[in-house]
């Protein structure tokens, strides 16, 4: 009996912070349902199906725009716009121009390859939006559809007031280019922690909360123009609810520790931890040597397609010697497949670095794909010479990277085996 007591004594302390919890939640949900729909003050047009409107006087239909802003416990604003732009002109397009509210900072654009470069991007500040001018990696034909996600933050001074100790109001403004027809738009505003909604000049607002967060949520279709020059949320919060999560972190590491520390004293452990698989550094030698020999002979390869695309060398030696690389490869590959194996099942660094390999690997074969795409479009005069500077200076950037990382990787095995 006088070994349960401490464990006893623990079960209370988590039953008295659960308590604690339990009390901070119920003021949160008894603000509101766990979702429902609210009519307030009217702050758009209700569009509906716009009659006299034809997507043909627009450059761009947008079947999807969904502006999220974030408010954090200390009032910062951030905000992550995502579109699903259609070319609905005559024409083939290259750039895409955004209109972002006053004051917008740390601008960044992202298509489905990732980043898009400062370079790609020209930003002007007018006194009531900034324009964001966005140069697409390729040509946007008719019909067309490309993916951005642009984000930004906006400053606290200039979109959130505090009326009185607890009492807060956002005002978001809202722009678009003329040339967009936005099929969908959708606005959701995410309440820092604890806080409490009170009311909006949005209507039919869709209002979740999931434990204490509140998420509000307003959606309308076919949109031309907007009516009201922005929208303002009025919401309920305490600032002492920044300490809180990291009071509850703290509390749940002190009871897990307690936990870990009362249960080695009662319960005697009865198997030991099972080790690491051990692995050999013969076999993590030739993991690397393979590998590394792997790596040579592709670029050699390359090398020799190059030459006989340039006229250096003849089709038919090109031919002998691509036989005898495809099949020394061949045989590597075997092997490097069963040695990868090995270096897995080894488990913790081993089999993590093992897949940055492989991630590395993908990238650099898909890359190397697109680049010939882009010659291939650029030998047609499908894009002119900048859009394919352009292109292979980013395509070029990402797959440097990638053999960077395997670099990496085999000079960190290499450390390990001297």
């Amino acid at each position: 009996m006088g070994r349960t007591s401490p464990l006893r004594s623990l079960f209370c302390i988590i039953a008295a912070i659960l308590f604690v919890l339990v009390l901070f939640s119920v003021p949160s949900f008894r603000a509101g349902c766990a979702s429902g729909y609210t009519n307030m003050q009217l702050g758009y047009t209700a569009y509906g199906n716009v009659s006299g409107t034809s997507v043909a006087n627009y450059t761009f239909q947008v079947d999807d725009w969904r502006r999220e802003v974030k408010i954090d416990g200390w009032g910062g604003i951030s905000v992550t716009d995502y579109c699903v732009l259609v070319n609905t002109a005559n024409e083939t397009v290259y750039t895409v121009y955004f209109s972002l509210p006053p004051n917008a900072t740390i601008i960044s654009v992202q298509d489905i390859f990732g980043d898009i470069s400062r370079s790609s991007l020209t930003i002007v500040k007018h006194n009531e939006y900034v324009e964001v001018q966005v140069f697409l990696r390729d040509r946007l034909e008719t019909g067309q559809k490309v993916k951005l996600l642009v984000s930004y933050g906006l400053p606290s001074a200039s979109y959130l007031s505090k009326t009185s100790w607890q009492d807060y109001t956002l005002s978001i403004p809202l722009d678009k280019p003329e040339d967009w027809f936005v099929k969908q738009f959708s606005l959701v505003v995410f309440l820092p922690e604890g806080a409490e909604f009170q009311r909006s000049s949005m209507s039919r607002s869709e209002i979740k909360k999931n434990g204490f967060s509140t998420t509000i949520t307003f959606v309308e279709h076919n949109v031309t123009k907007f009516s009201e020059p922005g929208v303002t949320l009025y919401y309920r919060y305490i600032i002492l609810w920044v300490a809180f999560r990291p009071a509850l972190w703290v509390g749940t590491a002190a009871a897990i520790l307690a936990a870990l520390y009362f249960a080695r004293r009662t319960v005697a452990p009865s198997v030991a931890a099972a080790a690491l698989t051990p692995l050999s550094p013969e076999i993590l030698r030739k993991f690397v040597d393979t590998y590394e020999e792997m790596r040579r002979l592709k670029a050699e390869l390359s090398s020799l397609e190059r030459q006989v695309h340039r006229g250096k060398l003849s089709r038919r030696r090109y031919r002998l010697r691509r036989r005898s690389l495809d099949g020394r490869l061949s045989r590597l590959q075997r092997d490097l497949e069963e040695l990868k194996g090995k270096v897995a099942a080894a488990g913790g660094q081993y089999s993590e670095r093992i897949r940055e390999l492989e991630t590395a690997e993908v990238e650099i074969e898909t890359l190397e794909t697109d680049i010939e795409r882009v010659e291939t479009r650029f030998r047609r005069r499908e894009i002119n010479s900048e859009v394919y500077r352009r292109l292979l200076d980013e395509y070029n950037r990402i797959k440097d990277r990638a053999e960077n990382t395997i670099a990496e990787v085999l000079l960190r095995f290499r450390e390990e085996i001297h």
